[in-house]
């Protein structure tokens, strides 16, 4: 079904809803923050009022939208990685990338680690793709390491023999 909940035009509702999603998303903008709600009216007036100056038809979507909307890009970017990933491995050869991992432990003592890939293109650009950067529970131990390491490539297509250099 659609995700447009305007009536003015499904097309323009759901790229404004897009690109109204992904500004949050990736200004670390929670939803509710960024729109005036019932519960909470002057929050996120200026915002609304921004957004109504320049389409005044357009109405900010709920929260339960923009988490479903935002789950739809994920997998849409998700399924794209691993398409581009195998594309880059069938043009520069399988074990053609390199990892970097960095592990911390927060002030709250949560642990997290982050992934990254490197390759260079055959044009000889340097191009990185961070793969994780999410909770990691278990300890800091090299077994564990490498099962998050493998558990991580595995979700994206790959696997170790796909790594040059870590």
């Amino acid at each position: 079904g659609s995700f447009s909940r305007n009536s003015y035009s499904t097309s323009s509702a759901l790229g404004i809803n897009i690109l109204f999603v992904l500004w949050c998303a990736m200004a670390s903008v929670p939803f509710f923050v960024a729109v005036a709600s019932k519960a909470s009216p002057e929050r996120g007036l200026a915002f609304r009022d921004f957004v109504t100056a320049l389409d005044p038809m357009w109405k900010p979507p709920c929260y339960r939208y923009c988490n479903k909307l935002l789950m739809v890009l994920y997998e849409c970017a998700y399924e794209q990685l691993k398409t581009d990933l195998q594309g880059i491995m069938a043009e520069l050869g399988n074990a053609c990338f390199s990892l970097q991992l960095d592990l911390w432990t927060s002030a709250g003592q949560d642990s997290y680690g982050a992934l990254c890939l490197t390759y260079i293109t055959s044009t000889f650009e340097l191009k990185s793709i961070m793969l994780a950067c999410r909770e990691f529970p278990e300890s800091h131990s090299a077994v564990q390491i490498a099962q998050w390491i493998e558990e991580t490539l595995l979700f994206f297509g790959l696997s170790v023999t796909n790594i040059h250099v870590v």
